[in-house]
């Protein structure tokens, strides 16, 4: 099946069942070992994403143990729909505005989920959101190494962290997170949407899943993709996610927290495009690039 970037998903027909989905992690160290055990972190997370009901596959199996597969898998209900990214372009103003709207629902959904501690719903937590950036950037940098990229950029973010560490520190309820969550793991039926929210109730895509939670955590909900993505596409559809979900304030405070989960974002999306091979000069320099962040950090 088409989508995962991590995780290989597979469909598996099973005679007089509905269509099942088989998603496999990564064998142990080949991409490193976050990868290799984020099905864990989803299914950790499963229960706590049970707020968005129908849209999120429940986990019928589990096997962790590598006794049948040399590596961690699930298995899961094939859920209706197709796409978003594959149906979104052929749509117009309106009804792409229409699917902004319910990804501002979703996510509003998610982040109203607290919990007690930062970092992935499995761990390892901590007590502070500053403690949680400096360890996923302390990690992020052994990656870029391991990988063969240069850290000196997250070296830098690391060094500023001190001046900023109380302003990340106001941010102190932890908020479920789904840490992917934008067009690329949605899937939709296009149909007539009634209900809040709906506007017109013009025709157009409908929501009918979210996918591949499995970088679930808890955290500031401005350092989750939906708020991170949304913010990079002003002027554009995507500004109606803003009618559903509240709109961030322009206060120095929360600029910094944006600049933070603004670094989070790209430097995981750096480390994805160098993993899947894609060439940087093809993929606008916003999503990738982490000397912007450190230039406007003035770190």
């Amino acid at each position: 099946m088409e989508g995962g970037t991590c995780n290989a998903a597979h469909r598996v027909q099973v005679e007089g069942r509905a269509p099942l989905v088989l998603r496999a992690a990564p064998p142990p160290g080949s991409q490193g070992q976050p990868s290799a055990s984020d099905l864990r972190n989803e299914y950790a997370a499963g229960p706590f994403l049970a707020v968005l009901g129908p849209l999120v596959p429940t986990t019928l199996f589990a096997d962790f143990t590598h006794q049948v597969l040399a590596r961690d898998w699930l298995l899961q209900p094939l859920l209706p729909g197709v796409p978003a990214r594959q149906v979104l372009p052929g749509c117009g103003p309106a009804q792409q505005r229409s699917y902004y709207r319910q990804l501002g629902e979703v996510t509003a959904r998610l982040h109203g989920v607290r919990g007690q501690r930062f970092g992935p719903v499995s761990g390892p937590w901590h007590p502070t959101w500053s403690q949680e950036v400096e360890h996923r950037l302390h990690r992020r940098a052994e990656e870029y190494s391991a990988a063969g990229l240069d850290p000196a950029d997250v070296h830098h973010l690391l060094a500023a962290l001190a001046l900023h560490r109380q302003v990340l520190d106001e941010v102190r309820t932890p908020h479920l997170l789904h840490g992917d969550l934008w067009v690329l793991n949605t899937l939709v039926e296009p149909r007539p949407r009634t209900g809040p929210g709906s506007g017109d109730q013009e025709e157009g895509p409908v929501i009918t899943a979210v996918l591949d939670h499995d970088r679930a955590s808890w955290g500031d909900p401005l350092a989750d993709t939906a708020l991170h993505a949304a913010l990079q596409r002003v002027g554009t559809a995507a500004d109606a996610f803003w009618d559903t979900y509240p709109r961030p304030g322009r206060d120095g405070a929360t600029r910094v927290r944006a600049l933070y989960a603004w670094a989070l974002n790209v430097s995981g999306a750096r480390l994805d495009i160098h993993r899947r091979g894609l060439q940087v000069r093809s993929i606008p320099a916003q999503h990738w690039d982490l000397g912007q962040v450190v230039q406007r950090l003035g770190a």
